[in-house]
């Protein structure tokens, strides 16, 4: 409905109705295999909201990341590491930023968002 309501096809932005994992099987799927299912070499945008997914999806066959240029996620410290998240993130290249619900940037083991980019679109923290 959103897309419809912002004049877009809805058929150009297809759904993966299976879990993210770092590991594909009949209920998972992996980034890499979406990339190649939808012939995408690379990724300007991506963003997660995957429940306390994200640490097995970008801490493990992680290689996806080469071809990310931006990305932002929702937190869930509870369910792993933010500060190897980060981490791992920055071996890729990426400059990285963790704030709290109101964009403030705050330490890892009490972010809310991460945003990271590898092409500088990045903004400054708001004071």
């Amino acid at each position: 409905a959103l897309l419809q309501e912002n004049g877009l096809d809805p058929d150009n932005f297809p759904r993966v109705h299976r879990f993210a994992s770092a590991s594909a099987g009949p209920l998972t799927a992996i980034l890499a295999g979406i990339m190649q299912e939808h012939s995408l070499s690379e990724i300007d945008f991506l963003k997660c909201d995957i429940e306390g997914g994200e640490f097995d999806v970008f801490l493990a066959n992680n290689d996806f990341l080469d071809v990310v240029k931006n990305l932002a996620m929702e937190l869930h410290p509870e369910e792993g590491s933010v500060a190897d998240l980060a981490r791992t993130l920055r071996e890729h290249g990426f400059d990285v930023r963790i704030s709290d619900q109101f964009g403030a940037e705050i330490s890892p083991e009490k972010g809310h968002y991460l945003y990271a980019s590898r092409d500088g679109s990045l903004v400054e923290a708001r004071p």
